[in-house]
């Protein structure tokens, strides 16, 4: 019997992401996750779906210095996190896990 030759590429999130509600829906769940590093990756990933130059141009970044702050690993300022999202036209909002009790 003959093997068959299986071809894998690698996944690409950012591929996969093509509208603004699939950009959208996948930083809200990513969000979600309370993982700060998933959540950089997430951004990483829109950012990229929406073309890196195109939002680094909107944030007023250098296209270089937005990969290097969303790459793998890096630590990012909180300030260029929401240049970036600004830039894709989002914002982050807050909610409750559950009732906070301070008393």
């Amino acid at each position: 019997m003959k093997k068959k030759k299986v071809e894998i590429t690698k996944l690409d999130v950012a591929d996969l992401l093509q509208s603004e509600d699939d950009v959208r829906c996948f930083l809200q769940e990513a969000l979600n996750e309370n993982d700060a590093e998933l959540w950089q990756k997430a951004i990483g990933y829109a950012a990229r779906s929406a073309g890196m130059a195109k939002i680094a141009d909107a944030a007023g970044l250098n296209r270089e210095s937005l990969y290097k702050s969303l790459k793998e690993g890096a630590h990012p300022r909180f300030d260029t996190i929401m240049k970036v999202l600004n830039a894709m036209q989002l914002k982050l909002c807050i909610m409750p896990i559950t009732k906070m009790n301070f008393s």
